[in-house]
């Protein structure tokens, strides 16, 4: 399971971040608990939400998201973000991160 991490910014040509990373058991249980991310790759551009989505894709295609079981993505909801993954992953999961929400 590949989740991907959108840190997002206000609208404009602001610094986008995609983050995607494994997520594996720390000790070969399958409880929350014990799950944990690793291989983390990162994507970053100062672009607007359209050309960063058509700039990321690459790094989420060598990273194989389309081939992944399951797919979470944690964000702040901004609306770009919803579609963004939606667009890559419609059967993503969405994740609120609400902390970065405030």
């Amino acid at each position: 399971m590949e989740p991907l991490s959108l840190c997002w910014q206000a609208n404009g040509p602001r610094v986008k971040t995609a983050v995607i990373g494994e997520v594996c058991s720390v000790d070969g249980s399958q409880t929350q608990e014990t799950q944990r991310s690793q291989k983390h790759s990162c994507f970053s551009r100062m672009a607007d939400a359209p050309t960063f989505a058509d700039l990321a894709s690459w790094e989420i295609a060598r990273r194989g998201l389309d081939l992944a079981h399951q797919v979470a993505a944690v964000q702040d909801g901004a609306k770009w973000l919803q579609g963004f993954v939606d667009a890559h992953r419609p059967d993503a999961v969405h994740i609120l991160d609400a902390g970065s929400c405030c």
